[in-house]
């Protein structure tokens, strides 16, 4: 069983080598489509990945492109993998092999580009420095993450850094356990409606097919008080100071 945990990457070191990486690899996947809609337009067919994989390797050789060498080849690789994955389902759908709706590939903006994934034990290194804490090392750069969930890292598949809009980075770390967490069935069925006045309404077989209703939380206007004074607070700290 493969299971994914997500933890916060902190900006103990500046973050725009991580946006430098992913940025590479927005330009290398715009590069690889780009030569596959070539190919394509051409022979109706799609670039075999590992041509692929050998081109790229060949323009890091390039004084152009030997910024793709930050970039792990591990990195590129789940690129070309992506790319490739996604054609054999066009082709598929397009030979009616499948009756699920997919097209090709399309082209991405650098800034929407927001990952890469490292696979097995290549292009990081992971090293505990107290029982919750831990630190990741990419390159020549090291990050901390708080270790909130045990893994085994000799069953580690994929590590994912993942940006998000916010400009904020998590690590996403997918292992092999043999522990099964999914709860077993019981057979029973919910029917749940959704109301203004009440939360939920819960109709189920167990409580005698009667209703159960869960009232609203009303966070919000349990908090009105307590938000007036953080806003007028707030209004009073100077713009983009660490105060704010």
């Amino acid at each position: 069983m493969i299971i994914s945990s997500k933890f916060r990457i902190h900006n103990n070191n500046p973050l725009y080598f991580l946006h430098q990486l992913c940025d590479i690899s927005g330009i290398i996947y715009n590069h690889c489509i780009a030569l596959h809609k070539r190919y394509y337009s051409l022979y109706n067919k799609h670039l075999n990945k590992f041509v692929l994989q050998k081109h790229l390797t060949k323009l890091k050789k390039l004084d152009k492109f030997s910024h793709f060498k930050l970039l792990g080849s591990q990195a590129i690789q789940q690129i070309t993998e992506r790319i490739d994955n996604a054609y054999k389902k066009f082709f598929d759908y397009k030979k009616g092999k499948t009756s699920i709706k997919s097209g090709t590939p399309t082209f991405k903006k650098v800034k929407y580009y927001y990952s890469f994934t490292l696979k097995g034990k290549v292009g990081y290194k992971l090293k505990s420095i107290k029982e919750n804490k831990s630190i990741i090392r990419i390159g020549k750069k090291e990050y901390r993450f708080k270790k909130h969930r045990n893994f085994n890292e000799n069953k580690i598949k994929t590590v994912t850094i993942k940006r998000e809009k916010t400009g904020k980075f998590f690590l996403i770390i997918s292992y092999e356990t043999d522990v099964n967490n999914s709860l077993p069935h019981t057979g029973n069925a919910v029917g749940i409606n959704f109301e203004f006045t009440n939360f939920l309404n819960l109709y189920t077989e167990i409580d005698n097919n009667q209703f159960k209703i869960i009232q609203q939380p009303t966070w919000f206007k349990n908090s009105q008080k307590k938000l007036k004074k953080l806003h007028h607070n707030l209004s009073r700290k100077k713009a983009k100071s660490k105060n704010r």
